[in-house]
């Protein structure tokens, strides 16, 4: 290790498929804690969810959510989580938390044993959280390349 100071940031990616979906790349360096992982989306769907991400303010009823993974076969219930994102208030302060939750995916006929995920949390502002929102939704719709938190 060379002693520098990685950056606290998650970065999200997304590979567009022509066909309405893509597949979400989320990778974290969180204070010493590192993760990446992936899901398959519905873009429609995932810019939905990612709009909720702007609402100011949080409401703790109804926290902004991001999940994708292995759903079951009419797609009501996660059976493998794989992507989570979430934000949630802190305080009066008007600060956020911002979460993330990733996890390999546990294939037919793997040892279930082997499973490796990993999961950190980042203080944000509610102008982070806005500007994420906004540039997610731009990345959804292929105009920029990715978007970092942090």
């Amino acid at each position: 290790m060379t002693g520098e100071k990685m950056k606290d940031q998650i970065t999200i990616r997304l590979n567009l498929e022509g066909d309405g979906s893509g597949e979400l790349f989320v990778e974290f360096s969180l204070n010493g804690f590192s993760g990446k992982g992936s899901a398959w989306f519905d873009l429609a769907k995932l810019e939905d969810q990612v709009r909720n991400f702007s609402e100011f303010p949080l409401s703790i009823d109804r926290l902004p959510c991001i999940r994708g993974g292995y759903w079951n076969d009419d797609a009501t219930e996660i059976q493998q989580e794989h992507v989570y994102l979430s934000a949630r208030p802190r305080g009066l302060a008007g600060d956020v938390i911002f979460m993330v939750r990733l996890a390999t995916p546990v294939e037919t006929g793997m040892d279930s044993e082997l499973n490796y995920s990993a999961s950190a949390e980042l203080r944000a502002t509610y102008q982070q959280l806005s500007e994420f929102s906004t540039n997610f939704i731009r990345l959804i719709r292929g105009e920029i390349g990715e978007i970092r938190l942090g």
